[in-house]
């Protein structure tokens, strides 16, 4: 996308990336609560303080890449209950790097397979006159996004006359069938050849050239499943009398107040059905906790 300067194959794999991801959820410490300025009356950071203090930030400081990094326990639950939910749907492509594939700090590294399948048929083309293969890698900065991240990167940037975010829920990034690819004058050709487009409007285009997506009648539009994972996730952390969401899919206003208040460090668990998953020992596509350093090819 035009912003990307701020930033700073089966169901096995995705089986095996919820595993890893739900042992250090279970094991691991994500440290205490916040002492800062904007913590709710709990102590605990909430995303929609982060948010705004990333908004005040960066609108002050232009220069300043806005730091989404600080909600990445949020941002694995709400993955995790999604492959809860619809096992399979998204798979990871961390193993990609292998072929020349690097992931941005701010990837999750999960798409739909077709998805993956064309990123994995671009990084292995040949090269031809009227389509040559690029001599560097593929970089992508963004492919799904759950509700969270497209929530605060519309905030942060709405102020930016050059930015160009969808609306939370309406994004393609949200069903995992859409990419952001650094560099995309020189992968464009090699990209749409594997089936992965362009936007289509030529104006939206200009100013959104990193974008490419793949909706077929092999992808599934999952935006609304992703909101209902938050939501599942939402509800399984209330005690009793607290404030359940409708579990439907939809981003209305009940459901944005719960993101605002949401703990950046996650919640207490997930869904009680989601460790009740047996894990494949494939460990193609980890889904690597924050404080775990990423295990390099």
């Amino acid at each position: 996308m035009t912003w990307h300067w701020r930033l700073s194959t089966n169901a096995s794999f995705a089986k095996a990336g919820l595993f890893l991801l739900l042992s250090c959820l279970s094991a691991c410490d994500a440290g205490g609560a916040e002492e800062t300025p904007s913590a709710s009356k709990s102590g605990t950071l909430t995303f929609g303080s982060w948010m705004a203090q990333e908004h005040a930030r960066v609108a002050s400081q232009p220069d300043q890449r806005a730091d989404a990094t600080k909600f990445r326990p949020l941002d694995e639950q709400i993955l995790a209950t999604l492959l809860c939910d619809l096992p399979g749907s998204v798979v990871g492509i961390h193993d990609l790097r292998n072929a020349g594939l690097e992931l941005g700090p701010g990837n999750l590294g999960y798409v739909q397979p077709p998805i993956r399948s064309a990123l994995q048929a671009a990084l292995q083309a040949t090269s031809d006159s009227d389509c040559p293969h690029p001599a560097k890698n593929l970089r992508l900065y963004f492919d799904l996004r759950t509700i969270a991240q497209q929530q605060f990167w519309g905030r942060v940037l709405e102020s930016d006359p050059d930015a160009l975010v969808a609306a939370p829920a309406s994004s393609w990034h949200l069903a995992g069938v859409a990419i952001d690819a650094w560099e995309p004058e020189e992968w464009s050709c090699v990209l749409t050849r594997a089936g992965l487009q362009p936007l289509s409007d030529p104006e939206i285009r200009r100013r959104d050239p990193n974008h490419f997506e793949m909706r077929t009648d092999e992808t599934r539009d999952l935006r609304q499943a992703s909101v209902k994972a938050f939501q599942r996730l939402h509800n399984a952390n209330q005690s009793s009398g607290g404030t359940t969401l409708e579990e439907d899919g939809l981003y209305g206003p009940a459901t944005e107040a719960a993101l605002m208040q949401a703990p950046v460090e996650g919640f207490a668990a997930l869904p009680p059905s989601c460790p009740s998953l047996n894990a494949s020992s494939t460990s193609g596509a980890p889904l690597q906790a924050p404080f775990l350093s990423t295990p390099e090819p």
